[in-house]
């Protein structure tokens, strides 16, 4: 068994596997539940494990306290006498977890002398009882040295060698853990060892047109709940670049993995981009400073920046100024019709504007809890703005978000209004690709196969920076018949934003594409990676017993089964007839057939 398991929510697995990594550098045995077996019970496994290792490290987030596992985990530990707890973000401990002592790693960059990174150390090594790492010494060395103001500057080279040392060792694994290992939801990454070749490679996976990535801008305002405003500058911004077709623009998912002092050639190799748009704002009262620069990666070189000082009322003019700027010197002539598609918006209502953004905030999350904020944001949107056609579609799709998180008592209630809400946002805007990506799932739940299909492809043409259009064409050509295609558009998609929260749909969609091709090995490993992202859907469940059933293994099937039951109780056949959008009547009946065989009915 293992020295020490990490417990984590989904939307800091970045931040777990760069933390593991480097326990891994100084000898430690770490487990992630990213390594769950796919022929045993989750919880078993997790339980075992839970109580054999000699710590558990504890990361804290909003998302984690939200969970169903990280406080039950933790509540095991604790009583174990072996928790070692950390913050990732701003979130305030539940109890009784406010009175242990928790180590502070928010915005943690790999800094094996930062105090919250050697309270966790020193933590680990005394509950595992060994003293493994070379950094213990490094830090008693260092503890030495600045109690000795004295000492001789032999001593001081010894001590910075040795922190050097480590500090390689760690970057190092740290890089492993972002690029290879274990992070089978990044399609296209290579098992190979990661090398200059190699981030060539991923830099190329646009086909040599010059990809860009926009950071989330620094809020540098006294109230930190400016930082949901922050957050909506840089994600419009995102959307108005993505009007101009001549660049690919790389996802919110990813790109806002990458928050404070970022490595921008760092950013780049994962992204494969070879722009980054780095900004920050400062809002007091009714003004705004906004700075933004546009830097090449590869050299390090800022291509542009500025500053503006605006009042709050002229933000939207501001951001199709800034977006402007931005491709100018991407493209450059700028076409007429590209300029008014970038300039193109829904509202310039301000405050339903930032209503939509905090909708958009928890629909990212993809839970249960948040689909029902979000879905309340949009309708104080709508309200306040009824021609917002971006409000609209995003509020047809928290109603479709209902039926996978099965939150409402009429699936076809729902269904009806989420084609509603999608076919007004097309009607009012129907340029807007949200709105013709709603529509499109929208159909397909409707089981009109066909428009669906259009629908999406009409979303992608729009934006084919969109990774959610991707998404659902996949989702379309899938249901349309067409599995070849249906992996194709999904591996674009994730591509676009490799670390995103909807990267777990994408790979549900593979695994459905590759079990209709009888690729059931490779079925099965996209089913247990998005059981690993997400847990608490039964769907993710289902898929790995459709493939098991492919391979033979009934055992698995009926274990991945019983996991899907636990999730979700009253699972049945009629359950996944009602909540597909699937309307081919042979795939249907194989799908059928093969739950059936896994023991569901």
């Amino acid at each position: 068994m293992s020295d020490v398991v990490i417990s984590y929510a989904r939307s800091t697995a970045t931040q777990a596997r760069a933390v593991a990594a480097a326990l891994r550098s100084l000898g430690y045995d770490v487990w992630l539940d990213d390594e769950l077996p796919a022929h045993r019970a989750y919880r078993k496994v997790i339980q075992e494990q839970v109580t054999a290792a000699k710590a558990v490290l504890v990361l804290w987030s909003s998302d984690a306290i939200d969970s169903d596992w990280v406080p039950s985990e933790a509540e095991r530990a604790r009583t174990a006498r072996k928790l070692v707890q950390v913050a990732v973000d701003d979130t305030e401990l539940p109890m009784p977890f406010d009175q242990i002592q928790c180590a502070d790693l928010r915005g943690w960059t790999g800094d094996l002398d930062a105090p919250g990174w050697r309270k966790v150390i020193a933590s680990i090594a005394e509950l595992v009882g060994e003293d493994r790492s070379a950094y213990a010494a490094a830090t008693a060395l260092a503890g030495a040295a600045r109690s000795n103001a004295g000492a001789t500057s032999s001593r001081r080279r010894i001590l910075w060698a040795a922190l050097v040392v480590v500090a390689a060792i760690a970057a190092a694994a740290t890089w492993y853990a972002m690029t290879r290992a274990p992070d089978r939801s990044i399609a296209a990454r290579s098992e190979a060892t990661p090398t200059d070749t190699d981030a060539a490679k991923t830099a190329t996976a646009f086909s040599d047109r010059p990809a860009i990535a926009v950071l989330p801008f620094e809020n540098h305002s006294d109230d930190p709940k400016h930082a949901v405003f922050a957050d909506g500058l840089a994600e419009d911004l995102i959307t108005r670049l993505s009007a101009w077709r001549s660049f690919p623009v790389i996802g919110r998912g990813s790109s806002f993995h990458y928050r404070g002092d970022v490595d921008v050639k760092q950013v780049a190799k994962e992204l494969g981009v070879r722009y980054v748009v780095q900004g920050s704002v400062r809002r007091v009262a009714d003004r705004i400073r906004v700075t933004a620069q546009l830097i090449e990666a590869g050299s390090g070189k800022t291509v542009w920046n500025q500053t503006y000082d605006r009042k709050v009322a002229d933000v939207f003019d501001l951001q199709d100024e800034i977006s402007t700027a931005i491709a100018a010197p991407l493209v450059g002539d700028l076409t007429r019709a590209e300029a008014s598609r970038a300039q193109q918006r829904g509202t310039r209502n301000l405050e339903a504007w930032s209503l939509y953004e905090l909708g958009e905030e928890h629909l990212q999350r993809l839970t249960s809890k948040d689909n029902a904020q979000a879905r309340a944001f949009y309708e104080q949107a709508v309200a306040l703005e009824p021609q917002f056609a971006s409000a609209h579609a995003e509020l047809g799709a928290a109603y479709l978000w209902e039926l996978v998180f099965v939150s409402t008592s009429s699936s076809e209630r729902n269904v009806a209004l989420a084609l509603e809400s999608a076919r007004r946002a097309v009607e009012l805007d129907p340029r807007d690709w949200t709105g013709h990506c709603i529509l499109a799932y929208a159909l397909l739940f409707s089981h009109d196969a066909a428009n669906g299909l259009a629908s999406a492809q009409r979303a992608v043409d729009l934006n084919p920076s969109a990774p959610v259009a991707w998404n659902v064409l996949g989702y379309a050509k899938l249901s349309a018949g067409d599995p070849a295609g249906s992996i194709a558009a999904n591996e674009q998609a994730i591509r676009l934003d490799p670390q995103g929260s909807w990267v777990a749909t994408d790979h549900e969609t593979l695994s459905e594409a590759h079990w209709e091709l009888g690729q059931f090995e490779a079925g099965l490993e996209h089913a247990r990676t998005y059981v690993t992202m997400r847990p608490e859907i039964y769907w993710a469940y289902v898929d790995m017993a459709m493939n098991a059933v492919g391979l033979g293994r009934l055992d698995d099937a009926r274990a991945a089964i019983a996991e899907a039951r636990r999730v979700q109780p009253d699972l049945s056949l009629a359950m996944i007839r009602q909540n597909t959008g699937f309307s081919r009547p042979e795939f249907n009946a194989r799908r059928e057939a093969a739950l059936r065989e896994a023991g569901l009915e």
